[in-house]
Order: C-alpha cells, then sequence, then structure tokens
C-alpha cells in the first residue's frame, strides 16, 4: 500500500540515524549548548568586538576635549641667506659688529639647526563640533551593545530550535522503529502463511512493499541527520561531524497565549536590536549638530615652547597666544555636508518606523504559529488513543479472519501517522515558543529543558 506522503515526510524528519565520520555522540543539555554557543560562537565574537570597537570611539571622541600637546623636531642645512641669519636670530648669537656686513649677508657660511618644539594647541569653541561627535559615539556605542545582546539572543534561540529538532529526531526514532518492526513482522507472516497457501500472493506483496517504504525512509534521514549535527556544530563553533545526544525529549506543555497587543508593547520596548536603531537614530541627529557646527568660527589657545641648536649656540623661546577661525567659503562643503546629514537623519527616522512594524508583525506571527501548534498538539494527542485503540480492534479482527492485511496496514499507518503528527506538532509548538521569546525580546528566559 502507499503512504500518505505526511506521514512519509515526518517519517523522513523524525529519525536518528548517524551517518559515516560522526565522532562520538556527547550527552548535552539544552542549557549547556546555549552556554557553549555563547562562548564559542564566532558570530557572537564579530559583534563582541564591534561593541567594543564602538567603546573605543566614543574614548576617542572624549578626548577631543582635552588639549593637545605635540612635540616635533626640525633638523636643516642651509646657506640661504635668510635662513643662516634667522638661526642667529633664533639662538640668540647675532654679532653686530660683523652680521651685518655684506659679505655675510650675501654669502653666509652653510649653517646647521636643530629646532625642537613642544606645542600645546587647546580649542575652547567648535560650534559644538566636539560636543555632538561624543554624542554620536555615544549612541553608536549604545547601539554596538544593545546590538551585541540582539547577537546572544539570536545565537539562543537558534540553538534552542536545533536542539529542540534533535530531541524530536530522538523521540521519532521510536516511532520509526515501531514501523519498521511492525512491517518486519506482517513480512514475515505473510511469507509464512503464503507458503502454506492460506493467504493469496497479493497479501505478502502489500506487506514487503510496507516494510520497503519504511525502510527507505530511514535510508532518506541518514543524510538529513549528519546535516542536522553539523549544523548544530556550526551554531556551538565546534568542529564539522561533532555529533550529539540531546535529553529524552518531554512534550510540551500548552500554555495560553496574553494578550497580542500587550506583548507587541512589550517587545517595542525591550527588544534590543529595535532599541539598536533608535540609537543609530539619536547617532544621525548628533552628526547633523556637528556639520551644522561648521558653520561657527573655532575659538582656541595655543602655546610653543622651543629649543635652537646650531652652529652659532643654543638658546630658547616661547610664545602664547588665543585665536579665532572661521571658514568663509570651501566651494560649499559645509552646506552640502549639513544636507546630507538631513538626509541621512530622514532614513534613520524610516528605518526605526520600518523596524517597528516588523518587531510587531514578528511577534504577531510567533503568536498564531504557536496557536496553530496547540490546536494541531491537541487534535492529535486526543486522537492518538482512538488510532491505537482501532489498529488493536483490527488486528484481532485479522487474527480471526474477518478482514483483509491492508485494512491493518492503513490502520497502523494511521497510528504512526497520529503519533508522528503530536510529535511534529509538538516540535512546532516549542519552536514558535522560541520565536515568540525572541520576538518579544525574552529569549534570555527560555527553558533549558
Amino acid at each position: 500500500m502507499r503512504l500518505p506522503l505526511a506521514l512519509q515526510s515526518l517519517l523522513v524528519a523524525a529519525v536518528f540515524w548517524p551517518g559515516p565520520g560522526i565522532i562520538a555522540a556527547e550527552t548535552l543539555s539544552l542549557d549547556a549548548a546555549i552556554n557553549q554557543a555563547l562562548s564559542q560562537n564566532p558570530v557572537i565574537a564579530g559583534a563582541e568586538a564591534r561593541a567594543e570597537s564602538a567603546k573605543a570611539r566614543l574614548s576617542q571622541a572624549k578626548g577631543s576635549l582635552w588639549p593637545q600637546l605635540n612635540l616635533n623636531y626640525l633638523h636643516t642645512n642651509s646657506d640661504n641667506p635668510l635662513d643662516v641669519f634667522a638661526a642667529r636670530l633664533m639662538t640668540r648669537s647675532v654679532d653686530p659688529a660683523t652680521d651685518f656686513s655684506a659679505q655675510n649677508l650675501n654669502e653666509p657660511e652653510e649653517v646647521t639647526l636643530q629646532t625642537t618644539r613642544l606645542n600645546l594647541n587647546w580649542p575652547i569653541y567648535t560650534g559644538g563640533q566636539r560636543l555632538a561627535g561624543i554624542a554620536g559615539a555615544r549612541a553608536m556605542s549604545e547601539a554596538g551593545d544593545l546590538g551585541f545582546r540582539f547577537t546572544r539572543d539570536l545565537v539562543r534561540y537558534q540553538v534552542t530550535s536545533t536542539y529542540r529538532a534533535l530531541q524530536a529526531a530522538d523521540a521519532g526514532l521510536d516511532i520509526a522503529t515501531d514501523a519498521v518492526k511492525a512491517g518486519e513482522q506482517h513480512v514475515a507472516t505473510t511469507r509464512r502463511l503464503t507458503r502454506e497457501g492460506r493467504i493469496i500472493k497479493s497479501d505478502q506483496l502489500t506487506a514487503e512493499v510496507f516494510l520497503a517504504r519504511m525502510k527507505g525512509a530511514l535510508a532518506q534521514a541518514r543524510q538529513q541527520r549528519e546535516t542536522a549535527q553539523l549544523q548544530l556544530s556550526t551554531i556551538l563553533g565546534n568542529q564539522a561531524g561533532q555529533s550529539y545526544t540531546p535529553v529524552s525529549w518531554v512534550a510540551p506543555v500548552i500554555s495560553a497565549v496574553t494578550d497580542a497587543d500587550a506583548l507587541v508593547a512589550r517587545a517595542l520596548a525591550q527588544r534590543p536590536d529595535l532599541a539598536a536603531v533608535k540609537a543609530q537614530e539619536q547617532a544621525a541627529l548628533a552628526r547633523l549638530r556637528g556639520a551644522r557646527g561648521k558653520l561657527h568660527p573655532v575659538v582656541g589657545l595655543t602655546a610653543n615652547r622651543d629649543h635652537y641648536d646650531s652652529d652659532f649656540g643654543e638658546a630658547d623661546s616661547w610664545n602664547a597666544g588665543a585665536y579665532v577661525q572661521l571658514n568663509l567659503f570651501n566651494g560649499g562643503s559645509d552646506y552640502y555636508g549639513i544636507r546630507a546629514e538631513h538626509q541621512a537623519v530622514a532614513e534613520a527616522g524610516k528605518q526605526l518606523e520600518q523596524k517597528r512594524l516588523q518587531v510587531a508583525q514578528e511577534v504577531r506571527t510567533a503568536i498564531s504559529r504557536k496557536q496553530i501548534a496547540a490546536d494541531r498538539l491537541l487534535i492529535a494527542n486526543d486522537t492518538i488513543g482512538r488510532a491505537q485503540s482501532a489498529v488493536t480492534e483490527v488486528q484481532r479482527r485479522y487474527g480471526q479472519g474477518r478482514t483483509i492485511l491492508i485494512d491493518l496496514l492503513q490502520a497502523e499507518a494511521a497510528l504512526v501517522q497520529t503519533r508522528t503528527e503530536a510529535l511534529s506538532a509538538g516540535l512546532e509548538y516549542e519552536l514558535a515558543d522560541a520565536a515568540l521569546a525572541l520576538a518579544v525580546g525574552n529569549s534570555a528566559a527560555t527553558k533549558g529543558e
């Protein structure tokens, strides 16, 4: 007989069968798997590096408020009359008796001058550019931290989903094994009865087809199992081929979904990735303030301490003062910079608006998905008992010769399908529950076992 397509697909997905090259399986709880991924997953390491980079840029921006102290050294050789005379002035070694002669002024000897300068520069007012830079860097640092938090939540969800699938696969192994054992028993029985002439050949062929389909499903599942293990190894940050044995599957307990509007409101208030987009909008606003600040003058203090060493001798000098700098024309660069930042702020606002809509949609989709899975699970659990009773009754009637083998195989296929549907619905419920936790921003509270 031909099994329903849904039954074939579910059996394939549920079977556990290690493929070649798989390292010895390791028993792993969900909590342990999550902790391992959080410490080893390279995606998390990358997100953490980005967050640390943003913090460093904030410290860099804060450093702009402090004065700048620079040390410069210059070594020159020259016979230029102006350079030679300047060297005498800077080293305070001008000799009025000889240095003002026409010969010495026009044809001076080559002179070596070494200048060491210690410069202090402190912009006091920059039109708010530095404060805007700090505000923008602080917002990006916050966005980096929030992005790191969401990356951890996302990896936690991925581990949970993969782990739950492996748990269900182990539970599905029992279902598939029962189906194969039943098929083998029917083949053995029908072969014996055919030899004794008590049944027709078609009954034996029907049993053999049933068993072949079950074995085919097991064979197809081998590659799928190996692929699932590779995916889990990747998420956990381990070597390819590492195999894991999850703790035993426990059917989920259905819980009522609270008010959808309340969950959407909670998600809008606490989703870290949404908060990161808000922080990016604040950074864009800060960059706009910084661009506007370029239209203002820059006021600052400066001081120098110089040491000169030349063929004429050594000397020190100093100077201090204040300066005001105002850019009167730069080809419209500042104007277009402000215009560009205006557009960046508008874009950031639209991205935030779109992100809010996305978050609300994800929450409502997860709620709907969870409710559908709950309905499926309730129906399947309610049907399993009747399907088992039907198999028992058909087996009794078949043993009495009151029905044909195909009726028995159909009853057993219906039981397998019902058990598999209950397992599939339970897995879907767990996955929807994890997706809802991620959508609301509560993924860290996902239960471990």
